[in-house]
């Protein structure tokens, strides 16, 4: 049949008899280019048919969806087909974490078996390969796994992606300028974050934040990290954030010492210094000894110098 959707060749097109059983067997393995071509052709689901997925991992939501043609964040469908990355614009998007280059789609067969598809949405990216926006069944699982190593030189390519969030939130409190819910683009770094809220107030404790980032298994993970403002995208001093993320900068306790705040009816009291103490004693001591003679000097009219 190959020949037929590639060459026209029709001869591969014979004609049924009665009785005649059609068997077509599952494929040991997937060439995308196939994969898209038999999608478009006659002999698959109509295209415009729509085709409820799942789509886990490294996603703004995750869960279940209809996929179909044209751009799924609009409500007005413009054409198109229902390809992967639909599925994932409809799943809010694929945080920077996701391992672009490792994403799977499973796929059920007829007779029960899984069939397993490797995607690499970053030749899509940097080649333009739309077979790797391979068009998705009924049925069908789109896994996109956490990547081990973020790539730095990366990041800001996949940020510009139609199937990346353009923005998250993230709350940043505590001692900084501006504490609050702040929304950064997305792919943006520790740093970036601290900068959008102002940077750091005279009483934030100096290079050490705390970040919580919360997971979808309901736990929360608690970071300290020693920030360095110069630092590039670094998982241990300036991590990729996620959305809902927490940074939380501390109060100083040196400044807590030497620079509090004050309240209605303190009294500051500056004691001398030990030097201070030492020479007014001696001061006292002179003093005591030599003013007999400053007066008796005083009383024939001399001054003394």
């Amino acid at each position: 049949m190959w020949q037929l959707i590639e060459n026209g060749d029709r001869c591969q097109n014979i004609t049924l008899r009665d009785g005649d059983s059609i068997f077509i067997p599952t494929a040991n393995d997937s060439n995308l280019t196939q994969v898209r071509q038999l999608a478009l052709s006659k002999l698959a689901t109509d295209i415009d048919r729509p085709r409820s997925v799942v789509v886990v991992g490294e996603v703004k939501r995750p869960g279940s969806y209809v996929v179909q043609g044209g751009n799924t964040t609009i409500e007005i469908r413009l054409g198109g087909l229902p390809t992967v990355t639909r599925a994932l614009q409809l799943a809010g998007g694929v945080e920077s974490s996701a391992a672009l280059r490792q994403i799977q789609l499973k796929r059920l067969t007829s007779i029960g078996t899984e069939q397993i598809i490797n995607i690499d949405l970053w030749k899509l990216l940097q080649q333009g390969d739309l077979n790797q926006d391979t068009i998705v069944q009924d049925g069908d699982t789109i896994i996109v796994p956490r990547a081990t190593n973020i790539r730095p030189a990366e990041v800001t390519e996949v940020a510009k992606a139609n199937f990346v969030p353009t923005t998250i939130q993230v709350s940043v409190v505590g001692e900084v300028v501006r504490p609050g819910l702040i929304e950064i683009p997305s792919g943006a770094t520790l740093n970036q974050a601290l900068q959008a809220a102002g940077g750091e107030n005279s009483r934030a404790k100096r290079g050490l934040v705390q970040l919580i980032r919360l997971n979808r298994n309901g736990s929360a993970v608690k970071r300290e990290i020693e920030i360095d403002l110069a630092a590039g995208i670094n998982e241990q001093v300036n991590p990729l954030l996620k959305n809902q993320d927490i940074i939380i900068i501390s109060r100083s306790n040196l400044n807590e010492q030497v620079n509090p705040l004050l309240k209605n009816q303190d009294i500051i009291i500056i004691s001398r210094s030990n030097l201070a103490v030492f020479s007014d004693n001696i001061n006292v001591l002179l003093g005591a000894s030599v003013l007999p003679f400053v007066r008796i000097i005083q009383a024939f009219g001399l001054t003394p110098r």
